[in-house]
């Protein structure tokens, strides 16, 4: 009896196990495959102790020498490789896009300076984020002074943008 209830026990778990995987996958072909496997898990659930009973102590002892004697499964490596060159093919688009939009963002901001006329930006990614940031400005009709507060505020507001700060300083490039 204490078997039955153990049984039953591991079927409630897998099943709610199951019904979780199935929840918080997409409705995709992983969710279409984790489904086949959820199934089969389950499907051995039930069926090797029920072989086991009628079988006496021999249980599924055949499938377990079916498994030994069968052909040397292929390598994934190959699969796995081919996964890692999409992953970082996906991953170079999106850093492009993430880049581009992030410069004319940042460039259209720096219009909210006074004095910036023009402005344009190039963001430099490194491993942990934005590594450098130059800004090319077109140079008003001002004095030293006023050019130098520019600069001053630009880099304040592009600092302040960097949450986990630059690598290198902001450099600004004056264009006339």
């Amino acid at each position: 009896m204490r078997a039955l209830a153990t049984w039953i026990g591991q079927l409630g778990f897998l099943i709610f196990f199951a019904a979780v995987v199935q929840i918080l996958l997409p409705d995709n072909d992983v969710r279409k495959a984790a489904r086949f496997a959820t199934g089969l898990v389950l499907l051995f659930a039930v069926v090797e102790p029920v072989v086991g009973w009628l079988d006496g102590a021999r249980g599924l002892a055949w499938l377990e020498r079916s498994v030994e004697s069968a052909s040397v499964i292929p390598s994934a490596e190959p699969y796995v490789r081919r996964g890692e060159a999409l992953t970082a093919a996906a991953w170079s688009k999106v850093e492009q896009q993430w880049r581009f939009e992030a410069e004319r963002e940042l460039a259209a901001l720096l219009h909210l300076v006074p004095g910036v006329k023009e402005a344009q930006v190039e963001l430099t990614a490194g491993p942990d984020g934005v590594r450098e940031v130059e800004v090319r400005l077109k140079a008003p009709d001002a004095g030293p002074e006023e050019l130098a507060l520019i600069e001053d505020q630009v880099r304040k507001l592009v600092g302040g943008l960097a949450l986990g700060g630059l690598e290198e300083p902001v450099t600004i490039v004056w264009e006339r």
